[in-house]
């Protein structure tokens, strides 16, 4: 036996049980350290999940076909010396379309539950064969656990990392415990590959809440000091469907983007959906807004069901439209590839506008009508500039420029619309500008491209420093000059990324030493990852381990990275390994009053 896939152990603790591929074991505890083997049983399909009775007297296991197979009197099978696993007697069940994802008998072994990808929890009474459904729990069925003080509660795990208590005897949810959910349960953060940021990840003006994309076109809503998830957001309606097994993974819905106003009364999201049309990668796209229900205090107010409340106002159906493809031909639609593609959602700092940036060369910006409580939003103005695509926006603190960002760097009157100037990236750096951000209290603007790090200075409208990184995310501080950025490192068979900057090269911390291959060059400076060779001989020193300033954990594979805008050498820097940096943001202390955190810049960081 090569690996074990899960080890199940009856209620009476007298034994335990585990499978690979197509056999199941099954060992009495009391002669587990004696030299016996174990029962086999064997199936012609592949387990996929296992339970042992209360009392060892059945075992029950799930298969890849959607089939569980049911061994009876197994007590005197185990007990025997020797037993062919054929004599043993076998009942197979058959419901769930796709793999048994999880099974669990109750105390008396009158019952068995079972769950899967289907978001269903089934009741088998064993001695009829009747079944019991409690669907829609939102999620593929991952875990059963049974209460041993009430033999009718059972706790559900989904894969969306929720968790139902259920009452399977009333058939109703008693309760859920919700924890920082997934962005869709396919596992890609960014379905349309557009947007800025891989992963939503905004703060919430009042109440600082972080709020999250979260699986089933939802938002949200977690106490990230609090280490709770507070409430949730139904931004587009939405059934769970499983996905028949061994199709081609289609399209959820999902939520790509959200912005508040200044005191988060407004909210602002794009959501899209699938359209079924040709491909299962071609998407509609919808800008909803929403109002505020405040509630008889100024914090969220949250009813039972645990729900924003928050009321829509208005829904725009594919905003940015244009029926353009990118290339003409079936092969096109196929890909779903469409010049309709929202890449940016921003609000501006003190007015209701919002601009929406997009693939059809276009941005837009929307305006609220002035009706007391919140009135319809319309569009107030459209402008372009040049040919290409638009991938990024984002308004000044003060609110009077707009910046935004495709092969160039666009900036514009933010109340009457009008071109001010365009800062063209400097030669061999070339790429779309995919986020770009205002540094508060201070004339700087932060942009990144594919493989670059820019900080320019918007009044000379020049480079002051850059580096030449793949920036994954991006977060300026609400006050300070200051912000922050994600860094993926390569894997070893990418090149290696350097850190490249036009001011002299971060210097490493006092009293330390920086690695690193130093590049040729009377203006340009390098720092390599460091070598395997050198990341064992650090280790194996008695000193402290020497690493670059820039990166100073050597075996990590994301880094976040601190900056003040006016200086290329970071601040501080960390590094995390086996995780991906997804968003990042600041959490400002003066939010909320439950905040126990002194320093003025806190960063939180969303990892995957």
């Amino acid at each position: 036996m090569r690996s074990a896939s899960q080890l199940a152990v009856s209620a009476d603790g007298e034994y335990f049980a585990t499978f690979e591929r197509h056999s199941a074991l099954v060992w009495p505890i009391k002669a587990a350290t004696k030299a016996r083997d174990p029962l086999r049983l064997h199936h012609t399909k592949s387990f996929t999940c296992i339970a042992l009775g209360s009392k060892g007297d059945s075992f029950a296991a799930g298969d890849a076909s959607g089939r569980i197979r049911i061994w009876h009197d197994l007590n005197a099978a185990v007990a025997a010396p020797e037993v062919d696993s054929k004599q043993v007697k076998c009942t197979t069940v058959h419901w769930h379309a796709n793999p048994v994802g999880c099974v669990a008998f109750t105390e008396d072994g009158k019952y068995l539950l079972s769950g899967g990808a289907e978001g269903v929890l089934v009741i088998w009474q064993l001695d009829t064969g009747v079944r019991q459904y409690l669907p829609r729990l939102g999620a593929p069925l991952r875990t059963l656990a049974l209460s041993p003080a009430d033999p009718s509660i059972v706790t559900v795990g989904l894969a969306d990392n929720a968790q139902h208590i259920l009452n399977f005897a009333s058939m109703t949810i008693k309760s859920s415990i919700r924890g920082i959910q997934p962005a869709n349960l396919s596992g890609d953060e960014n379905p349309s590959g557009t947007l800025s940021s891989s992963r939503l990840l905004r703060l919430h003006p009042r109440q600082g809440y972080a709020v999250l994309s979260a699986t089933g076109a939802c938002l949200q809503f977690i106490d990230a000091i609090g280490n709770q998830s507070v409430m949730r957001l139904q931004v587009a309606s939405r059934n769970y469907v499983a996905q028949p097994h061994q199709s081609p993974a289609f399209s959820e819905p999902a939520v790509l983007a959200a912005a508040f106003s200044r005191d988060g009364a407004t909210l602002v999201t794009l959501d899209t959906r699938p359209t079924g049309a040709l491909s299962h990668k071609a998407t509609d796209s919808c800008l909803r807004f929403w109002e505020l229900r405040l509630g008889e205090t100024s914090e969220l107010a949250v009813d039972g069901s645990g729900n924003a409340p928050y009321v829509l106002t208005t829904c725009v159906n594919d905003p940015h439209l244009k029926g353009v493809l990118c290339t003409v031909g079936l092969d096109a639609l196929k890909r779903g590839v469409l010049y309709k593609d929202i890449t940016a959602l921003e609000y501006h700092p003190f007015e209701h506008l919002v601009v929406t940036t997009s693939l059809d060369k276009e941005f837009k910006i929307w305006q609220r009508a002035p009706e007391k409580g919140g009135g319809a939003w319309s569009i107030r103005s459209v402008a372009s500039y040049g040919d290409e695509p638009l991938h990024s926006a984002a308004f000044s603190p003060d609110g009077s420029l707009l910046a935004i960002g495709g092969m160039a760097i666009t900036l514009w009157d933010a109340h009457h619309h009008t071109h001010s100037a365009t800062l063209v990236p400097p030669p061999g750096q070339p790429g779309a500008v995919k986020t770009l951000t205002f540094v508060a209290s201070s004339p700087f603007l932060v942009v990144a491209t594919k493989d670059t790090l820019m900080t320019w200075n918007l009044l000379t409208l020049s480079v002051m420093w850059s580096y030449s990184l793949n920036i994954t995310s991006l977060a300026t501080h609400p006050t300070l000059p200051q912000f922050a950025v994600s860094v993926s490192r390569p894997s070893a068979a990418a090149p290696k990324a350097t850190g490249r900057v036009e001011t002299p090269v971060p210097a490493a911390p006092a009293g330390k030493k920086a690695k690193g291959k130093k590049a040729k060059g009377k203006d340009a400076s390098e720092y390599d990852f460091p070598e395997e060779e050198e990341e064992d001989a650090a280790e194996a020193a008695a000193g402290e381990r020497e690493a670059p300033a820039s990166f100073p954990e050597p075996r990590a594979t994301s880094y976040a990275l601190l900056f003040d805008a006016a200086q290329s050498d970071p601040l501080a820097a960390w590094g995390l390994r086996d995780s991906a940096i997804s968003a990042m943001a600041f959490l400002n202390p003066q939010l909320s009053s439950k905040v126990p955190i002194a320093s003025e810049a806190s960063l939180l960081v969303l990892t995957q």
